[in-house]
């Protein structure tokens, strides 16, 4: 705040005794990059949130329906259960990633999540270390398990590259079907778990 100052100069107003002296005008800084971007991109980001509060409010739904999905709730009766529906104008661009880029942004340490889509069975018998594992039949009811906005997810198992179009029309838009599946991750050297 400016320093206050005397002043004898104004004699309309005799109580007016001391003026605001302020120093220099220094313009705000304008927004730029960053800042730009997030204000830019901020109802997205609120809209997002709205999706995913009503995502899990669907979800809870259906685990009232059919259980946690976890071993002994009955996911080979899929009346009810929502399928993997996306319409039929929805567009993205590739959805099939190699095994070797996999392990390339595993390498460079990016955020990043394998999801293994096989039966509960397949998944036991061998599966890509620190994968999760849901069932492709439990992948709508299980959304909410997934990481957060922001993770890589990696499919694997059959169907994944329908399942990474689901995810993305759901909003989960760097979701990527492993091509080639679990044989081809272990070929490429990634690293398993029996």
């Amino acid at each position: 705040m400016g320093a206050l100052k005397p002043t004898h100069t104004d004699a309309a107003i005799p109580w007016s005794g001391l003026q605001l002296v302020t120093p220099p005008h220094t313009p705000a800084p304008k927004p730029r990059g960053p800042v730009l971007k997030k204000i830019v991109n901020l109802p997205f980001l609120v809209l997002s949130r709205a999706a995913r509060a009503v995502q899990a409010r669907e979800e809870a739904t259906m685990r009232a329906r059919h259980g946690e999905g976890t071993q002994g709730d009955d996911f080979h009766d899929l009346s009810g259960v929502p399928a993997l529906d996306v319409p039929p104008d929805f567009q993205t661009g590739s959805l099939t990633a190699a095994a070797g880029e996999v392990l390339t942004w595993a390498a460079d340490g990016m955020d990043m999540a394998l999801v293994d889509l096989r039966t509960e069975a397949d998944f036991d018998a061998g599966h890509a270390m620190g994968a999760m594992g849901i069932p492709l039949n439990a992948l709508a009811i299980r959304l909410s398990e997934l990481p957060p906005e922001g993770t890589r997810l990696v499919l694997y198992g059959d169907e994944a590259k329908t399942a990474a179009r689901f995810l993305r029309f759901r909003g989960l838009d760097d979701a990527w079907a492993l091509a080639g599946g679990f044989a081809a991750w272990k070929d490429a050297g990634g690293p398993t778990k029996a």
